[in-house]
């Protein structure tokens, strides 16, 4: 088959197609609103920019008065996971009459205050800590080797192993 051939046939092939008009859309014009209903429930931090109280007038060096101020941008920002310590320290009180000669008690009566039940006893499991790793394990399919790996880079040396048993009880 030589070229002219294919041409042909090519020709004769798009003389019995119909031509498909595709109408064009029109794209919605942005609601006004819905970028700060995104970010409604996120905590806010100003940062203002301020000028220098020493600073003149550019034009005359007279000093300069504030008249307002405006808003220039808004951002989100992403911090990731954060890991901290909470120590838990039970305060002890003595009574200061029990315990003393010719008092009724004669034993030396110690109140603590109370403290919060622990998740796991003699573990430094958190609640929060356990769901991390539950949501993580569970919820996103991150293996407890790879989450090994994450809570080093955290600065956690916590292994495969404790997590296990934390999951499994």
């Amino acid at each position: 088959m030589s070229l002219f051939e294919q041409e042909e046939l090519l020709h004769s092939l798009r003389q019995g197609q119909e031509e498909i008009v595709i109408t064009e859309h029109k794209r919605k014009a942005r609601q006004p609103g819905v970028r700060a209903e995104m970010i409604a429930a996120l905590p806010v931090e100003v940062e203002r920019c301020i000028v220098d109280p020493k600073e003149q007038c550019p034009v005359c060096k007279s000093p300069l008065i504030k008249v307002g101020e405006k808003s220039v941008r808004t951002e989100v920002i992403f911090q990731p996971a954060q890991l901290k310590v909470r120590q838990y320290i039970q305060e002890v009180y003595k009574c200061s009459q029990c315990g003393k000669e010719g008092s009724e008690h004669p034993a030396d009566v110690f109140v603590g205050g109370k403290v919060p039940v622990s998740l796991l006893p003699h573990s430094l499991a958190s609640a929060s800590l356990v769901a991390g790793i539950l949501y993580k394990k569970y919820d996103m399919g991150i293996p407890l080797a790879r989450q090994e790996r994450d809570w080093y880079r955290l600065g956690l040396c916590l292994y495969r192993s404790t997590m296990a048993n934390w999951v499994i009880r």
